[in-house]
């Protein structure tokens, strides 16, 4: 191991979740610089990993999880986890449509919960990110003891891909249950109830 990205998560029961860094050319086969970020938990002392850089996704044909960057993990009380990784593949862009949230059950097996440019429920021409930045547009997920993921996303756009202005749209507040039903919590420029003015930005 030759290093940690961001911060690690750890419920009640002693569980772990963490982004690690491999060291290149450690073990066998060899850790490569593409595949040397991995997603590892330790619940019940067994040591997994649910995700690793450059690997596929899963339930994404032709889409991999991306060489660069960090994952995100929160976990529960259950084991769940809940965590944001840039892809790389079959109909990605970079910076535009790369940023996904996913959600592992206990058994450690991992699905795709919301992707960069889906459209935000109940709001017209409004979509998840896609402003083309470098910035990842879903920022660390939490996860609470019934499987529902709380979440941002920042630099939205509307359906042409123009990035919203700072304060008007740019920004979404919202909740994923483990059906996938997103509700939308708040929008940047909405009125922020009980105080005469709106939201100007969540912060992570």
């Amino acid at each position: 191991i030759s290093g940690f990205d961001g911060n690690p998560a750890l419920n009640d029961s002693g569980a772990l979740a963490a982004s690690v860094n491999f060291r290149t050319g450690s073990g066998v086969p060899a850790v490569t610089g593409s595949n040397a970020r991995r997603l590892v938990t330790t619940r019940g002392g067994t040591v997994d990993v649910l995700a690793v850089s450059g690997a596929p996704v899963s339930d994404l044909p032709g889409v991999n999880f991306a060489s660069t960057g960090t994952f995100s993990p929160a976990m529960n009380n259950a084991g769940q986890v809940a965590f944001t990784s840039a892809t790389s593949g079959v109909g990605i862009t970079a910076n535009v449509n790369e940023s996904t949230i996913f959600r592992s059950d206990a058994s450690g097996s991992v699905v795709t919960v919301l992707r960069e440019r889906t459209g935000v429920p109940g709001r017209s021409d409004l979509f998840f990110g896609g402003a083309n930045t470098a910035l990842s547009t879903f920022g660390a997920a939490s996860i609470n003891k019934f499987g529902t993921i709380l979440a941002q996303s920042s630099g939205n756009t509307n359906a042409a891909g123009t990035a919203l202005p700072n304060g008007a749209g740019h920004q979404t507040l919202f909740t994923i249950d483990t059906s996938g039903l997103i509700s939308v919590l708040a929008v940047t420029g909405d009125a922020a109830p009980g105080t005469g003015g709106t939201f100007a930005a969540f912060n992570a």
